[in-house]
């Protein structure tokens, strides 16, 4: 049940899962490439880099070299482990495999922006269940193309992300109409959770298909599945309350009168975008300089940590499926925390939601900003102390998730899709961006060139954390506003009978999104 009475016992489970399987089936069309790539090339020479092979022979020699090295301890018959018996069926270069990895981010780019809008015109639940109908399609054509051309593969891995761009637009544009503010950190929390259980799941699953039945079956898996549950959402999903059938009209006219204002009480979002005050607007300013401090270092993180370990530690965690996923379950956990203190906070009107939202989000930037720089001063002899702080770094992120990330909500809930979609694409952006300023940076592979690294990372990570704390709100914006009220009297009733005959308990009523009015 909701805080403070509130009648979402029902309506938090079926939509909040819903929501999750969501994120987790396309975020497993997302990463299983990363392993499917591994089991389809023949190995190469050029390999012991570590970055797709996980030798760390080079490697330890900046370590001491030797049998007590941390490449032996961490990868004792590394050449095993990265063939487990499958010699691979593509003679495809390091050129190639970087372009097939690389094109996902090219259709996961361009729909984000039209997404949030086509969710405001056709709905999300029918955008959403389109998009990931054409990730899943193009998921299971893929072995077939890559008998054919390589050039087929990056095709289809473009459509599998403009497949995967409407997810968070369209998850956003849902939840404006569905979670009342004090909940909105929970449900929206726990449905974009299924990301890190997607990866966490994907990438042992994928290595397990690809030894016991053979690479194609990956991606029939995945895409078999992603064709399954649009079939189950379509069925289950409602674009909001008034479209619900099973809703009890006690619950529904909870959630009408907690979204008093923001959303119609047709459930109906205007399309008509005000650009002008959106583009003069501070609050969405500061999600937009938070979302892209987030994402760069995310990256930075993302693509980059398996050659640091390789050239501080002489260790890759390519090499190691649990160490590869530990972050990211610490990632899931502490977004439940979060989620869970941040909507407490507010029921108990110890926060406002504007203040809960900076809390959290300098917890999710100045968290990791600050441990990191400790990677920089760690050395061979203390790799395991590495690994715990990038653990306990990346854990931390999952606070952004009730922070900054869930904010277009909070200000704007009729225009939450299009506006997560622009913050979102300015962010994805960096992930061409973090790349390239490690390179320029690290050029020997030196312990001092990767504390220059962390450095700018936890210096991006503490401004977008600052700028959020200085500019971020939690109130309704005006030009967000609607007119419209639920039928029924002006004053938020103190009960509401359902027909069930249970009593429902409901809030006084919600200042623009700021949470009950005594709060800090």
């Amino acid at each position: 049940p909701g805080g403070q009475g509130a009648p979402l016992a029902v309506l938090s489970r079926p939509h909040g899962s819903r929501c999750l399987s969501c994120t987790l089936i396309l975020y497993s069309l997302r990463v299983n490439m990363s392993i499917a790539l591994v089991c389809m090339v023949k190995p190469l020479n050029e390999s012991a880099d570590g970055l797709l092979l996980g030798n760390a022979t080079d490697s330890r020699q900046q370590c001491g070299g030797g049998s007590g090295s941390v490449g032996d301890a961490a990868a004792p018959n590394s050449t095993d482990w990265e063939s487990g018996g499958v010699t691979g069926e593509f003679d495809w270069d390091r050129t190639v495999q970087g372009q097939i990895l690389s094109s996902f981010f090219f259709g996961y780019l361009f729909l984000q922006i039209p997404a949030g809008l086509l969710a405001q015109l056709l709905g999300p639940k029918l955008v959403i269940a389109a998009m990931i109908g054409l990730a899943s399609v193009s998921t299971l054509l893929l072995p077939a193309a890559a008998r054919i051309d390589w050039r087929l593969v990056v095709a289809l891995r473009i459509l599998t992300g403009l497949g995967s761009g409407v997810m968070f637009p369209g998850l956003h544009q849902l939840w404006s109409g569905w979670a009342p503010p004090i909940e909105r950190s929970k449900l929206v929390g726990f449905s974009y959770a299924g990301a890190q259980i997607g990866t966490i799941i994907t990438l042992p699953l994928s290595s397990l298909l690809c030894r016991s039945v053979g690479w194609d079956s990956i991606f029939y898996v995945f895409g078999g599945l992603g064709c399954v549950w649009v079939a189950v959402w379509l069925g289950l999903v409602h674009n909001s309350p008034e479209q619900h059938p099973w809703i009890s009209k006690a619950e529904k006219r909870y959630i009408q009168r907690s979204l008093q204002g923001q959303v119609s009480a047709l459930g109906k979002h205007s399309a008509r975008l005000p650009v002008l005050s959106v583009a003069a607007s501070l609050p969405f300013w500061a999600i937009i300089v938070s979302n892209v401090a987030y994402d760069y270092g995310g990256y930075t993180f993302l693509t980059n940590l398996p050659t640091y370990f390789k050239d501080v530690f002489g260790f890759t965690l390519m090499a190691n499926g649990l160490l590869s996923a530990l972050p990211y379950i610490g990632f899931f956990v502490f977004q439940f925390v979060a989620a869970w203190l941040a909507d407490l906070l507010q029921a108990r009107a110890v926060l406002s939601t504007r203040n809960t939202r900076k809390l959290m989000s300098v917890l999710s930037m100045g968290g990791p900003g600050s441990i990191i720089i400790s990677l920089g001063f760690i050395g061979c002899d203390a790799y395991a102390l590495g690994i715990a702080m990038l653990v306990i770094g990346i854990t931390f992120k999952g606070a952004a998730f009730s922070g900054f990330l869930i904010n277009h909500v909070d200000i704007a809930p009729r225009y939450a899709g299009v506006l997560f979609g622009v913050s979102n694409t300015v962010a994805a952006l960096t992930g061409l961006i973090a790349p390239n300023v490690v390179a320029a940076v690290v050029r020997s592979g030196s312990q001092s060139e990767w504390l220059r690294v962390f450095l700018i990372t936890s210096t991006v990570y503490w401004f977008g954390s600052l700028f959020y704390a200085a500019f971020g709100q939690g109130e309704l914006q005006p030009w967000a506003a609607v007119a419209d009220k639920p039928a029924g009297d002006k004053q938020t009733e103190k009960k509401a009978i359902g027909e069930d005959g249970v009593a429902l308990a409901l809030l006084p009523p919600v200042s623009a999104g700021n949470g009950p009015a005594n709060a800090v």
